[in-house]
């Protein structure tokens, strides 16, 4: 029942205003920080909004009949995603929930990873009851006063942080790459790593089109470790030192690279890749949350450059972008 448990919604969050909010997020990001460890703070993102409740609340003493019958789907799907058990302020209370019983009962449920998610299925439920409640209104002057001051508040509650948009710039090192064919290239950090971190890698692979160690997998079995456990030489550059321990997550370990460097041509893999990401696209990955952000970051990629120039000389290319390192010459 691990997914249950750990991906479900902190009831807290219920009435915690987005983190991601341009006007409530200073001041409630250190309690999402906390509540969600040691998931994502996205996952935990399942506030429908005061002025929402309050007319939940309305719908429940005094609404329609069709009112009521979505909020009574807003409440089922409320309660399913808080997951297997009850978890208050990140305090797990010995409190089973439908989703237990579902679990065991109805084959493949447990595919459903995330029951936070079900929160999506509630605020949509949620959506229809203020439109049946707002809808029963007669608009005169005063009713007009309470319909905007209801979207004034819908404003402020739902306003978006400002996107963060990443570059897409192609760097056109890429375009020689892909002329080298028989080659192969190494993502660094390599091991399983954050979407942010890893989807520049897949990005780029679509221009130079070379077999590639690493990069952003979203889904791992035990074997998928398997090569870069029996390779010291990548094993010891992995961004994750237990090959999928989130905690122990370092853009690179510290190596040497003592052991097993014959690997690099023995497999042709002759380039090493290491974005530049910027601190903004850093701050929006999975594992740069349990502290809000990261403002080690920069300190680490600076000691992963050093690290990789280290080992393989100065790289042949760098940029704003991407820096790229020759691991041998074929010649």
């Amino acid at each position: 029942f691990g997914g249950q448990v750990v991906y479900s919604a902190d009831l807290l969050a219920f009435i915690l205003p987005s983190y991601y909010s341009p006007i409530f997020g200073d001041a409630v990001r250190p309690i999402y920080a906390y509540i969600s460890v040691p998931v994502n703070i996205m996952e935990q993102v399942v506030f429908p909004g005061y002025s929402v409740l309050l007319l939940a609340y309305f719908a429940w003493r005094s609404g329609g009949k069709d009112a009521r019958f979505w909020l009574m789907f807003a409440s089922a799907f409320a309660i399913l995603s808080l997951g297997g058990i009850l978890i208050i302020a990140n305090i797990p209370f010995p409190v089973p929930l439908p989703n237990l019983i579902l679990e065991l009962l109805i084959p493949f449920y447990s595919i459903i990873r995330v029951p936070s998610r079900f929160a999506l299925l509630m605020m949509l439920s949620l959506a229809a009851v203020c439109a049946l409640v707002l809808k029963t209104l007669k608009f005169q002057d005063s009713r007009w006063g309470a319909l905007l001051l209801f979207l004034l508040l819908i404003l402020i509650e739902y306003y978006p942080a400002t996107l963060q948009f990443s570059s897409m710039a192609m760097p056109q090192i890429f375009q020689a790459l892909a002329n080298e064919r028989g080659s192969a290239v190494l993502a660094v950090p390599t091991g399983m790593i954050d979407a942010m971190i890893g989807i520049k890698q897949l990005y780029y692979q679509t221009a130079h089109g070379l077999p590639m160690v690493g990069g952003y997998l979203s889904r791992s079995t035990n074997n998928t470790y398997q090569f870069i456990n029996a390779n010291p030489a990548i094993s010891q550059l992995a961004g994750i030192t237990d090959s999928g321990n989130s905690s122990s997550f370092q853009l690179c370990k510290p190596t040497t690279l003592e052991y097993g460097k014959g690997i690099f041509p023995n497999y042709k893999i002759k380039y090493a890749i290491f974005p530049n990401y910027s601190n903004q696209e850093v701050n929006l990955g999975r594992y740069s949350l349990d502290n809000a952000y990261r403002p080690e970051y920069a300190k680490e990629a600076s000691e992963c450059s050093q690290l990789l120039s280290t080992l393989f000389g100065q790289p042949i290319y760098t940029d704003n972008e991407v820096s790229i390192y020759q691991i041998y010459n074929a010649s």
